[in-house]
């Protein structure tokens, strides 16, 4: 709600009941069969949008701050985290800073380390779950770090620079199995319409650049696999590369229900895919190369930024929105 008040001469603008979003969510894979996840929410208010973290040991009791295992206020809103261990949690927030907070026993979140090599706003962020950390930045650049250790210090071990505008997000290669990455082979995805495929080993040059020509921003970028690679665009289509021939899409330009595709998450053949519209659709990959919707949620009423499978029950999704919800669904 926005309302002005008259003061004297001056008219005082006053915004009150404003929304909280959720930037980002991340399930603690290392701490299982515990449930631990930490969750980026912020508000349109303050010098730094009123960013806090969250961390809850059942995901069905979030976003309620009351109920929360440790919380944290952060200097800016913060749109993407991640797990470097069973007790530390790396954020990436709206100044190009990146942090590692340790999870204390009294219920707060301290920060150990902290980092700012990026110009620009932190986009997104993958763990490879051995202290590897992939960072996507508005600033076009992705950079690689290694965060093992009781308190590391930051430092960015390698930069990928090609891009020509805001990187959005950039993932670590994923084996048949999701939760295990390889630092070797590097995918991102940018406001320049282009897909890229990096070596790790050779960071100054990417492998592959692949356009999504006449779909604008290519906003999401997921592995399915080894050497199948999901890309989103802005005009809301999806498509799937072969890693070993990117010269043509697997799956063209195949329009999903709910306008950008703004988070993607893998499971072996299964992809969720999350939208500006707030819908949450499972697909999976067939045969003949198409991806088949399974089911679709109207699961939030504005963009779904984060999307994946809760790993304590099996066929059950989660997504956090910038409706303010985190939302759990069984699938079938």
């Amino acid at each position: 709600v926005v309302a002005f008040a008259a003061v004297g001469a001056l008219h005082v603008l006053q915004v009150t009941n404003l929304p909280t979003m959720i930037d980002a969510l991340a399930f603690n894979t290392a701490d299982l069969p515990k449930e631990s996840v930490v969750v980026s929410r912020s508000q349109l208010t303050g010098n730094t949008w009123n960013g806090e973290l969250l961390v809850f040991t059942d995901v069905e009791t979030a976003p309620s701050r009351s109920k929360s295992a440790a919380r944290v206020k952060t200097r800016s809103a913060c749109a993407a985290v991640g797990w470097v261990g069973a007790r530390q949690v790396v954020s990436g927030d709206d100044e190009g800073v990146l942090a590692v907070w340790e999870w204390k026993g009294d219920g707060t979140l301290e920060r150990v380390s902290r980092c700012s090599e990026h110009d620009d706003m932190v986009a997104s962020l993958d763990c490879d779950g051995l202290g590897g950390v992939l960072s996507a930045s508005y600033d076009g650049s992705v950079k690689l770090w290694h965060l093992g250790g009781g308190a590391p210090s930051l430092q960015s071990t390698a930069t990928f620079s090609g891009h020509t505008d805001t990187v959005y997000s950039a993932r670590f290669q994923r084996g048949a199995n999701a939760s295990t990455a390889s630092a070797a082979i590097v995918a991102s995805s940018s406001l320049d319409g282009t897909v890229r495929v990096w070596d790790a080993r050779k960071p100054y040059s990417s492998s592959a650049v692949v356009p999504l020509v006449g779909h604008g921003a290519a906003t999401t970028v997921e592995w399915l696999g080894a050497n199948r690679l999901a890309a989103g665009a802005v005009d809301g289509t999806m498509f799937v590369f072969d890693t070993r021939r990117l010269d043509a899409p697997i799956v063209p330009a195949q329009q999903m229900d709910g306008g950008a595709v703004r988070s993607l998450a893998s499971r072996g053949a299964e992809l969720l895919v999350g939208t500006d519209g707030g819908m949450v659709l499972r697909c999976t990959l067939a045969d003949d190369g198409q991806l088949v919707v399974a089911s679709a949620v109207a699961a939030h009423t504005d963009s779904v930024r984060a999307v994946g499978w809760r790993p304590s029950v099996p066929d059950t999704v989660v997504s956090g929105g910038w409706d303010g919800k985190i939302t759990v669904t069984a699938t079938e």
